[in-house]
């Protein structure tokens, strides 16, 4: 099958495949973790979920409320999010593809050939996230370092708003691998 040849875990050992998602795995968690430390002072009444606030603000004007309610070192934590999201985006995008393709081998086993393509496909689509995601910070970088080009906001809106979809569509896929395969493993042979 053609699609089958486009998951790369096809050709890894069981336990190469384990351990490189406990490594993503663990670094994603890492990651996430000290972004949301980081994101702490950036919760306020004009930005109530923080950077995310910020990501989806849409435009010049709220971008700026949002930038004047926030202090110094709030903005200080808002670039060190950004500049962190970057590392970020490498280490989720991996983890949710690698995981994806890995739920894909289980399908693949039950000769479920369209979750097996959907699988593939959104395996790949989380680095297509993942590249939104650095054009969304880079657009955000620039409205904190005073760029008033409006429209960076809406930019940042767009490819924010992609990348959410994307990442929720491979979670979907997840969720819905990982019960597949829990029910499959809980029905007693005959």
């Amino acid at each position: 099958m053609f699609t089958i040849k486009l998951n790369p875990n096809l050709e890894m050992s069981t336990k190469t495949e384990k351990i490189t998602l406990w490594v993503l795995g663990l670094s994603t968690l890492a990651l996430f973790i000290f972004i949301s430390v980081l994101d702490q002072p950036l919760k306020t009444v004009a930005a109530p979920n923080g950077i995310v606030s910020f990501e989806l603000a849409g435009g010049i004007e709220q971008s700026q409320k949002i930038l004047s309610s926030w202090d110094h070192q709030a903005r200080l934590s808002a670039i060190q999010s950004l500049v962190a999201d970057y590392m970020f985006l490498i280490a989720y995008s991996f983890f949710f593809a690698f995981l994806i393709w890995s739920l894909s081998k289980y399908f693949i086993e039950k000769r479920k050939d369209s979750l097996v393509k959907i699988g593939i496909i959104l395996g790949w689509l989380q680095f297509v996230a993942a590249i939104f995601d650095s054009f969304e910070n880079y657009f955000l970088l620039r409205i904190i370092f005073g760029s008033q080009n409006p429209a960076y906001p809406e930019y940042a809106f767009y490819f924010a708003s992609l990348k959410f979809l994307i990442i929720l569509l491979g979670l979907g896929y997840i969720v819905l691998g990982l019960v597949a395969r829990f029910n499959s493993d809980k029905k007693v042979p005959e």
